[in-house]
């Protein structure tokens, strides 16, 4: 394993590599499914959704030379997934939805000047995208005082 990982995932990171999908995939291969697990982990704290990005990534990472088809790699992927996060991609999109039914009123009126940021962003700043905007103003949102879980995409 060449890539480094965050020593909070350094358990689970283990954990997939002694796994049976694990075992079965060369050192290369197997940090390349962990980049893109990574990746859908991402996609669902951004979207809520991965079932396109699994799919693609999974064609993506099929090898017809070794014998994995693309249903094949879409199941080692959910493995280490599984492995590494402690959650399935799903269990984790159900998580981000109940925190999201949980906010108070009072958490959602604290974290409305940061939405209503995004705009003028975009607008009259450097011509920034939608996604860089979010991604700014979560960040500032994160930094604030109010920065529970309820405004934070990581978990633990």
């Amino acid at each position: 394993m060449d890539v480094m990982y965050n020593p909070k995932e350094m358990k689970g990171v283990q954990s997939a590599r002694e796994s049976y999908s694990g075992r079965l995939l060369s050192d290369p291969h197997f940090d390349e499914a962990m980049m893109i697990t990574g990746i859908i982990e991402k996609e669902i704290q951004a979207t809520g959704k991965f079932k396109e990005s699994l799919n693609g990534y999974s064609n993506s990472f099929a090898n017809p030379k070794k014998n994995l088809s693309a249903v094949n790699a879409e199941k080692i992927i959910r493995d280490l997934f599984k492995d590494r996060t402690g959650l399935s991609m799903n269990a984790l999109r159900e998580t981000f939805v109940q925190r999201e039914e949980n906010l108070t009123d009072e958490q959602r009126k604290a974290a409305f000047p940061y939405a209503v940021e995004i705009g003028p962003m975009i607008k009259d700043s450097n011509k920034i995208s939608f996604n860089r905007a979010f991604s700014s103003s979560k960040r500032l949102c994160d930094k604030t005082q109010y920065n529970g879980s309820w405004c934070k995409a990581d978990h633990e």
